[in-house]
């Protein structure tokens, strides 16, 4: 009999395990209250900003420069006034982000089951480096933008990921969030590809993910489920 549990996971960490959308928007809050603005809503502003980002990330730039030129461009639509001292706090906030109620104790639930961890990320490795640490969050191996040169949804983070992890696309599964960066290059990469769907994000691609979670403490509990399964049919990892 195959193998139910993968050997291992390929995470996305920002909106998947870090609250990314809600430090942003927190952080929007913060500076409409400093300027004054009404009119319009950080929630909305966080939204115009990633599909600017999600389209500025087409070609690679340090992601510090990335956030720091898609908020000024964003500023600059909305008619924002703002300072140089605005543009660094936006660029160092990512940084600062919280990760999600159950993201640590699910990582732990899941690395508790034999599965190694690797993280996927969009981001330069400060960044990922010094959310790891004020979050306790620990992962096997770490795979960023910055390492390969290239953003997801390209390829190159994906391939690499599978060589640090000594595994293929078809013995892992990848999971995150963010369907249109992760789950749609997961799908045509061969993955059993995870949807955490936090907040209300809806599907904006026709494909479709194969497994689907409202958070990471339901997937370890379902990786759970499938290790029972395999032991009960004799498999030894």
């Amino acid at each position: 009999m195959n193998r139910l549990l993968p050997k291992a996971i390929s995470f996305d960490i920002y909106g998947t395990i870090i609250d990314w959308e809600g430090g942003t928007v927190d952080w929007y809050k913060k500076f409409f209250e400093k300027y004054k603005i009404t009119g319009v809503s950080a929630a909305e502003i966080e939204s115009a900003w990633e599909k600017l980002q999600f389209e500025y990330i087409r070609n690679y730039r340090p992601f510090r420069d990335v956030l720091m030129d898609t908020f000024k461009t964003t500023a600059w639509y909305y008619g924002f006034p703002y300072s140089e001292e605005d543009v660094i706090s936006f660029a160092d906030e990512m940084a600062k982000m919280r990760a999600f109620p159950d993201a640590k104790e699910g990582m732990e639930m899941i690395r508790s089951l034999g599965i190694k961890v690797c993280a996927l990320s969009n981001v330069d490795n400060d960044i990922i480096t010094e959310s790891f640490r004020h979050e306790g969050i620990v992962m096997d191996a770490i795979v960023t933008a910055e390492d390969v040169g290239c953003y997801k949804p390209h390829y190159p983070g994906f391939l690499k990921s599978q060589e640090v992890m000594g595994c293929t696309a078809e013995e892992m599964h990848h999971a995150a969030f963010g369907f249109k960066y992760d789950c749609v290059p997961g799908n045509a990469l061969g993955y059993t590809t995870v949807w955490i769907r936090r907040a209300d994000m809806l599907r904006d691609a026709m494909d479709q993910e194969d497994l689907s979670f409202g958070d990471l403490k339901s997937y370890a509990i379902y990786l759970k489920g499938l290790k029972a399964i395999d032991e009960e049919n004799g498999l030894v990892y």
